[in-house]
């Protein structure tokens, strides 16, 4: 197989004629860029919401655009030069006039030794196939309950402590903010409502690469009613962002997401090891590595390092969320030990929580 249907495929759940052939352009200019470029390549696919048909877009400019970005996964089977590849996506988001487009790489050679991943189950059951002349996706593991291993989940539950921090300054700033703020700050709590559903479907078994669907599994899960109106908000504004409101307490959604993912965190660790986990020194000594249990430990090994260096980030990150109130205060003890772990990691902070979340920022940046 070469390629999916592209003339056919429904980028959002709007199946717009309209909606669906301006993304289709953009895509169709950024499979032409990146195949130019890479003309080795074996594999490319549009991955994310746009790949599943459930991509999220806004009129900006007169145009139907993303309203976050495109994701695509190139797949070769020597190295690419990263830089480039980053590079590229920036020109090819200048270009198309969207926030950013995302181009991952990965080694044809290593399809077949990933087994049951986050990243196998979308990209086999929810991407569309762009370039694909030796059917990569059937060289990706099959399974039908996928044990998706628990780590993926704390991985993205990592990724969204820094993405909290990257969206909210302080309460006073917040109520300052105009629309493009806010409508910057639902996405982030939209993505970490979202990542907590993932964490618990993957806990027991059930994960979809739909959106839809994962809400009906979530409903199931016995969550509380505040949680699950959120879900339900979460999930509209990931697939309707153009026609979904933005709640009015967008603060007060922000403080309870951030209070759901660092409980969903706590959880999980102990899920991951086995131990309950009541306390940061408990979560510390929970995530490292070799605290790990079976399949979660080996399959990290090679990566140990880097697993490493992103739980000392995300331990930071949660620990510097955890510690902002709603008055704009910060939690002095709590913030101090932010502080000290930013400094070990080389980053000097400034004065202020703020001057903390940039630093943390920074960090991010550098060591991710």
């Amino acid at each position: 197989m070469s390629a999916d249907d592209l003339a056919s495929h429904h980028f959002t759940v709007h199946h717009d004629r309209e909606i669906d052939g301006q993304v289709r352009t953009d895509v169709e200019h950024i499979r032409d860029a990146t195949l130019a470029t890479h003309p080795g390549a074996v594999g490319l696919f549009l991955v994310g919401g746009f790949g599943r048909g459930e991509g999220g877009v806004v009129q900006r400019d007169g145009r139907w655009r993303p309203a976050n970005d495109y994701d695509f996964e190139l797949i070769t089977r020597g190295p690419v030069d990263h830089g480039a590849l980053r590079d590229l996506g920036v020109r090819l988001a200048r270009e198309c006039g969207v926030p950013m487009v995302h181009i991952e790489h990965s080694l044809a050679w290593k399809q077949r030794l990933r087994g049951p991943t986050e990243y196998t189950v979308d990209l086999r059951l929810g991407s569309l196939a762009l370039h694909d002349p030796h059917d990569m996706r059937t060289r990706l593991w099959r399974c039908q309950a996928p044990r998706i291993p628990l780590t993926d989940a704390m991985q993205t539950l990592f990724t969204r402590t820094a993405a909290l921090l990257w969206c909210f300054e302080s309460p006073r700033d917040w109520r300052r903010a105009g629309m493009p703020a806010r409508f910057d700050l639902a996405i982030q709590v939209s993505k970490a409502l979202l990542a907590i559903e993932d964490a618990r479907l993957i806990r027991v078994r059930r994960y979809h690469p739909l959106y839809a669907k994962r809400l009906q599994r979530f409903l199931t899960l016995g969550a509380g009613e505040s949680l699950v109106s959120a879900m339900r908000w979460a999930t509209e504004f990931k697939l309707r962002p153009d026609a979904t409101s933005i709640p009015e307490d967008l603060e007060g959604l922000w403080f309870r997401a951030r209070d759901w993912l660092l409980a969903e965190a706590f959880q999980h660790a102990g899920a991951m090891t086995g131990r309950r986990v009541e306390s940061w020194r408990d979560f510390g000594q929970a995530t490292r590595w070799r605290s790990l249990r079976g399949r979660d430990r080996w399959r990290l090994l090679r990566s140990r390092a880097v697993w490493e260096r992103h739980r000392e980030l995300a331990l930071v990150n949660m620990l510097a969320l955890a510690a902002l109130q709603r008055d704009g205060s910060s939690d002095p003890k709590l913030s101090a030990s932010a502080r000290r772990i930013c400094e070990d990691l080389g980053e000097a902070a400034g004065p202020g929580w703020n001057g903390l979340r940039l630093a943390l920022l920074r960090l991010f940046e550098r060591l991710w």
